[in-house]
């Protein structure tokens, strides 16, 4: 029991970090909370199959990326602004 407490807290505590780093809103912060709750159901002896566990977490990470991606706005690149590529270092010439 002690051991799925500890993966709890780990979870949770990335989780916060992740969702304290990462503005406006960040899916993989709900990953981490429903890792969070399931190694807390775990470690009380409430099992939660793999399976299902994949699929919520394969549900609710699109859709929020779905409902957050208005809030996401593509930064600037050498793609994007039709720069040449940097040139290429050879390791053995250094």
């Amino acid at each position: 029991m002690q051991a799925g407490l500890v993966n709890a807290a780990i979870a949770g505590v990335v989780g916060a970090i992740n969702a304290y780093a990462v503005r406006p809103i960040s899916p993989i912060a709900f990953t981490y909370a429903i890792a969070a709750i399931v190694n807390l159901l775990a470690a009380y002896g409430i099992t939660i199959p793999e399976a299902t566990l994949a699929a919520i977490n394969g549900l609710v990470v699109p859709i929020l990326a779905l409902l957050s991606r208005g809030q996401v706005s593509p930064e600037e690149t050498r793609i994007t602004t039709g720069s040449p590529p940097l040139p290429k270092v050879d390791a053995t010439s250094v």
